[in-house]
């Protein structure tokens, strides 16, 4: 009767409450590490092109040598990825399986400094006329939330709801 226990095998899961802190432990890592290197480098992040930060995270290249500054900003996202495929804690894992979830953090650091950069651009041009008001970069990542226990942009979903009046983000 092996054929059945095919199908009424019980299924093993993991609690729920391992997969929420799983990934607000990956998620308060990326954004620390993108705040810390926004607040760190924002200055000549704003000044160069978009492409400057891709070559930074990946650590490469197309054409040409990276700068100490780029060299030096990988050589800090290196231990976070590090740290995010040992959180899965698979001593198994192939190099396919290592790149790719190299491959998402990275993206994912990439999309939230880009972030970053562009929104602080707009923040500093549309500043307020009548105060003159600096917009510092304190102040700027403050604004945004400290990402812990938050979701990716530093609101948490009461304020995207009563900011936009609409729930259906929640699906997924």
């Amino acid at each position: 009767m092996k054929f059945f226990d095919y199908f009424f095998r019980k299924k093993i899961y993991s609690s729920p409450e391992n997969f929420i802190d799983l990934s607000q432990f990956i998620g308060t890592l990326i954004d620390n590490t993108v705040n810390s290197l926004f607040r760190d480098y924002h200055k000549v992040l704003i000044d160069e092109e978009i492409t400057y930060i891709v070559f930074a995270v990946w650590g490469a290249k197309k054409d040409g040598e990276l700068t100490p500054l780029q060299i030096e900003i990988n050589n800090k996202i290196v231990p976070v990825i590090q740290q995010v495929i040992e959180a899965f804690k698979a001593k198994n894992m192939t190099d396919s399986q290592n790149y790719a979830i190299g491959f998402l953090v990275r993206g994912m650091i990439i999309a939230k400094i880009t972030y970053l950069i562009e929104l602080f651009k707009n923040k500093i041009s549309t500043r307020d006329t009548k105060t003159q008001q600096n917009h510092d970069i304190s102040s700027f990542l403050a604004s945004l939330g400290s990402g812990a226990g938050d979701n990716q942009t530093g609101f948490d979903d009461s304020t995207w709801f009563n900011r936009f009046g609409d729930d259906n983000f929640r699906r997924w």
